[in-house]
Formats: C-alpha cells, structure tokens, sequence
C-alpha cells in the first residue's frame, strides 16, 4: 500500500531528491521531493515508528511532494502502535486540503484521497493527462495520449503523441498544403512538397520555398518529328519556355535514313536521322554486298569496308588459296592470292632448272619461303641436298667442299682420297715424282 502527504501533485524528480534510511541523518534538511519506505512485516519490533519525534522529523522534509511506502498491516493491525500513528492515519485517509500560505495559481493542488493501492501520475508536460501505477512495471512514461505541439521545420506541429523528454519529433509532415503549380491545382503532402524544391537555395525561407516546387504530374509534349513524349509537368514548363533543350525523340522514325554513296537504307529513330543527316561520316552501312578484287575471287563484304576498298582508303588481302609457281626455284607452292600477288611482282634471278641452285650465283631477294627439296650444285660438281630457301641462302657463302676425291698424290705418285678443295690445290703443284722402284729404308731419294 502507498500512501503519502502531498502538498503539489508530482510531477516529474528530475530536481533535487534525497533517500536516507535513517531520519536521524536528515534531520534539519528539506527537499522538493521526499520519498519514505516503511516496508516492515507485521511482525517488526522496529523501535522507530514508536517515537513521535521521528514521526515529525519524517513528515516534515518535503517542500512539494511527500510518499511514503509501506505495509498497511503493520500500522493497522497493531494495537500497541503508538497513537500518533492513528492520527496520521485518520490524516491520510481524509480528502487532502492546501495548507499553503501562498496562492497556487494555474497548479493543480491534489485534493484526493491520501491511501491506496496505486501511485497516481500525470505527464510532465501535460499535467492534464493522469495514470495509475499499480507496480514497478507502470513507472513509466508512454501513457499520455495528448498531442506533441513542438514546431516541425516546416511550421507545423508535430502531431505525434506525446513523446516528452525525447526531441524525436515526426520526419514526415502529413500537413497537405496547396500546390503552387497553376496548370494542376490541388493538395500535396508537406513532407513531399519540400523533397520536390530541390532547387531552392538554402537560406530561403519555409514560407517562400513552394516558389521552387516542381510539379510532378506527367505531361505530354509534342516534338518536331510528330512524336510524343511525357515529362514531368515542370520540366515540360522550361521546355515550352525555351529554358530547357526539347528532348531527343528515342521512337522509330517513319522515314529510314538513306547512304547517299551506296543507296542502302537504315531503320533509324528521329534522333538517330538528325544526327547522321548533319554528319554522315558517323555511321557506317552494314548491309553484305558483293566485292571482286583483281583476283577475280568474288567476296561477301560489309558495304563500307567495299567503299573503302575501292577509294583507295582500306587495303583489302584475298585469303582464298591457288596453286603458283615460284620464280626463283621454279617449286608449286599452294598460297593465298594476296601472297600469290606479291610472288609475281617478285624481280631477280630464276634457277636454269628447276630446284638446282648453283654456287657463286646471286638469285636476289626471297620470293616465299620454299620448304621444297633442292640440290645446290657447287662449281666442283658436287651436289648437297637441302631445304630450297637454305640452298639459296648458301649459295653465295659455301664453306670448302668436304667430299672425297681420288686423285695421284705429286709427290709420290701413289694414287690416295683426299678433300675435294685439297685435290685442287695438289693438282695446281707442278712437282714431278721421281722414278723409284725400290725403296729401302734409310735411303733418301735424289732429287
């Protein structure tokens, strides 16, 4: 059971507030607000509450607001409680009266009952809004139903409910206010309004900031091509004004676009046609036409790559195959035409016959890289057999030929194989072997 001595009607302890056990150590102190626990059983020899003085002391701290909190069965139940605890009691259950020497004014005095089971409350902000808190679990704040009053940024109220001490007032005003845009009178939300003034400066005023609303209801405008399309109503209003460029047209135009080199048409959209109609440089035909280069080889070609082809802007290689004959080495080669072109403008010396190459003969640059077997024929008369482009590579820079050749030794006159370059060289020595027909050792022939 709570009971307590009100003189105000409590309102909220963020002011000074003391709680001692004892009122031995707060004899001679005051505060605005004073809470008292008697919890004791029924059973409680306590000593306390048998002395008037301390029953003074404990009545007499509080300047506003006075509760105390206890058990109803010890004080009632008791018929050796002292008698000044009945006449606080006797006190306490009468309607309470306003002792105060000074005019309360617009403060609600509490004139209730004094005891009870619950703890009367009321908001405070709203001192008007009352609630009853039966346990622990109530003392809370949350009850008041009256609404928040505090000025949004846009001038109007909150409108929450009371949400007193938290600063958390409504993001989103749902005040409708009338629209400033005169093509589409009507209501729009406060909130919705301010998102759409988004080029207002920042120091404009609230009261002046609907002359930067952009009205957000899609209209429909006209476009050179006949066309339509739909923008936002203020944006449609800086356009019609000159103030904006008119919107390019995304829609198919009804007339194609035609290539004034080949006669090809394009499906184009209007934007597209105004665009390639002032620089015709920008787009490309992509229709397959058919090329013939001076092969003769007839080729399936993009129309602007065949353009560029035949004014002289794009090089163009025939990658079909055929059988040629190469000037050097007189090889068959398979080849691509466009190689096969460059062979026959290919200036220098052919082979006498095919796929022998002669030393100390310079046969030019390289026509193709022949692969093809050939002899290189040495002025000696021995052949080697190799790759065609090395036999020409060698041509000009052979080392000595190596081959054996039987030849009669000058000196000696026995007949012996040596180096085909050495037989040469023996040969040019006029030296004449002299006649022997025995030879014993030891002896050294007359010269």
């Amino acid at each position: 059971m709570a009971f307590y001595i009100p003189h105000l009607t409590f309102a909220c302890m963020t002011e000074s507030l003391f709680l001692n056990l004892s009122p031995i150590c707060f004899q001679g102190d005051e505060e605005d607000i004073v809470i008292v626990s008697l919890v004791v059983d029924e059973n409680s020899k306590t000593e306390f509450v048998r002395k008037v003085n301390r029953l003074v002391v404990l009545l007499s701290r509080a300047r506003l607001g006075l509760y105390i909190l206890g058990n109803t069965g010890y004080f009632e139940g008791n018929k050796g409680l002292p008698r000044h605890w009945a006449i606080t009691f006797d006190l306490l259950q009468s309607p309470a009266t306003n002792d105060s020497a000074v005019d309360a004014g617009n403060i609600k005095v509490f004139e209730g009952l004094q005891t009870g089971t619950e703890l009367p409350l009321c908001c405070p902000l709203h001192r008007n809004v009352t609630f009853s808190a039966k346990s622990h679990i109530d003392l809370k704040l949350g009850y008041c139903v009256e609404v928040c009053q505090d000025k949004l940024a846009c001038g109007h109220e909150c409108s929450f409910p009371c949400h007193w001490p938290r600063k958390d007032h409504r993001q989103h005003c749902p005040v409708e206010i009338d629209s400033s845009c005169k093509s589409h009178p009507g209501k729009v939300a406060c909130h919705l309004a301010f998102l759409r003034c988004r080029g207002a400066p920042q120091d404009t005023k609230y009261s002046e900031i609907m002359r930067y609303y952009e009205c957000p209801v899609v209209c429909s405008i006209t476009l050179p091509c006949s066309h339509t399309v739909d923008k936002p109503c203020h944006e449609a209003r800086l356009i019609s004004d000159g103030k904006h460029q008119m919107p390019q047209c995304n829609k198919k135009s009804p007339i194609p676009y035609t290539f004034s080199t080949c006669g090809h048409s394009k499906s184009v959209t209007c934007a597209e046609l105004v665009l390639y109609n002032s620089d015709p440089a920008i787009v490309r035909c992509e229709e397959n036409d058919v090329f013939i280069p001076p092969c003769g080889h007839e080729r399936a070609l993009k129309c602007w790559k065949k353009t560029r082809i035949e004014e002289r802007k794009k090089s163009f290689n025939c990658n079909r195959e055929r059988l040629v004959k190469l000037p050097r080495c007189g090889h068959e080669q398979t080849v691509q035409c466009s190689t096969a072109d460059r062979i026959e403008k290919w200036v220098g010396v052919s082979c006498e016959e095919v796929g022998v190459v002669d030393e100390g003969v310079s046969y030019g640059l390289q026509d193709y890289p022949c692969n093809a077997k050939a002899s290189l024929r040495r002025k000696c008369g021995h052949c080697m057999l190799l790759p065609c482009r090395e036999a020409f590579a060698k041509s000009t820079s052979l080392e000595a030929c190596r081959e054996p050749v039987k030849i009669v030794h000058p000196s000696c006159g026995h007949g012996c194989k040596v180096a085909c370059h050495l037989a040469d060289h023996l040969r040019s020595q006029n030296i004449r072997p002299p006649v022997v027909t025995r030879l014993i050792e030891g002896d050294i022939p007359a010269k």
